[in-house]
């Protein structure tokens, strides 16, 4: 990272854009256990994926969770916000084999990262009939999703754009799962702002009216940080949170640099970066606002950079569903050193 550094604060470009640069240490981990603990099957599979403590905020929010309350644990990326609803789900699978749970997320991509982690924790904890994950969204071919409705997983992943045309104009045909719902997972909740937020929680309402059965439907979100999340998540849902905001989790160090483009396009400096960054060997990640500014920068990054050509890749909505799982496959193992998305 060091060489990196120093690489763009020599690059004649970027190196007259740096306006800020800064290292933040990364805080020491601070654990806690739940004042109810976890079932034996559960601390033996946590243990088996090499977690043998959980962090403050994890342990807070099951405490929650155990006292009848929705959560919200609003902390920052990668503290393992998975873990808070994972667990108390797949407990509650775990009692009762008929407990359904909706979890959703707003894109396909972080639905499919998701499921392997799931999946593999589920049979730690239940190797011989672990509980059951399956995927519905727009890359469901007709054939799955009639194979998921007339038999439905314990854990369905989806996203609100689904769960409004695909599940609730259905409902007859989900009256099973409906009926056994018992959790409703909202992941990145922070997304579902402004109108698109609008739409979400009229869906979360008509999701209401048609769940749960005689048992009471749980809640737990998870988000970035936020100025308001309590208020947030209860005008979302209709439903009262207790937050979790103080994180427990460990970290690295970090380095945060800021680049004012002022007489230069914001692309050029972010293809010089990425460029950089790739060549350092340093997985990387760009953000574009549209599709077509993705497709430009890719075309221009491997245009200047031919020797990457292999190493980078555009990820965007339009591409076919294998197209969008290899690329994610090679993310995953390495393959790809940077993605502009």
């Amino acid at each position: 990272m060091q060489d990196l550094l120093k690489q763009l604060g020599r690059d004649r470009l970027i190196g007259e854009l740096i306006r800020h640069s800064r290292e933040l240490p990364g805080p020491p981990p601070t654990y806690a256990s739940p004042r109810e603990p976890l079932p034996p099957e559960l601390s033996a599979a946590l243990a088996s994926l090499g977690v043998h403590r959980l962090y403050s905020h994890q342990a807070e929010a099951m405490d929650h969770l155990a006292a009848g309350r929705n959560v919200l644990v609003a902390t920052p990326t990668a503290s393992g916000k998975s873990l808070v609803f994972a667990l108390p789900v797949l407990q509650s699978i775990l009692e009762d084999r008929s407990t359904r749970a909706l979890f959703l997320y707003p894109t396909k991509a972080l639905a499919q990262d998701q499921i392997a982690g799931l999946r593999k924790l589920a049979l730690a904890a239940s190797p011989l009939n672990p509980p059951t994950f399956e995927i519905d969204d727009g890359d469901t071919t007709q054939h799955q999703r009639r194979k998921i409705r007339s038999d439905p997983p314990n854990v369905l992943i989806t996203n609100p754009d689904m769960l409004h045309f695909s599940i609730l104009a259905n409902h007859p045909s989900w009256e099973p799962f409906l009926r056994h719902l018992r959790w409703v997972v909202l992941d990145e909740l922070h997304v579902y702002r402004g109108m698109f937020g609008a739409h979400v929680h009229h869906v979360l309402r008509r999701l209401k009216r048609l769940a749960g059965g005689e048992k009471e439907v749980r809640y737990v979100a998870a988000s970035a940080t936020i100025g308001n999340p309590e208020e947030f998540a209860a005008t979302l849902t209709g439903e009262s949170f207790s937050a979790v905001t103080a994180s427990g989790a460990g970290g690295s160090d970090r380095q945060v640099l800021f680049l004012n483009p002022v007489m230069v396009s914001p692309y050029t400096v972010a293809v010089k970066v990425v460029a950089a960054a790739a060549r350092a060997g340093m997985r990387t990640i760009a953000f574009t606002k549209a599709r077509r500014i993705t497709e430009l920068l890719h075309t221009w990054l491997v245009r200047q950079e031919p020797e990457l050509a292999g190493q980078v890749a555009p990820y965007r909505a339009g591409y076919l569903p294998e197209e969008r799982r290899r690329i994610e496959e090679r993310l995953f193992r390495g393959d790809l050193k940077a993605v502009l998305t």
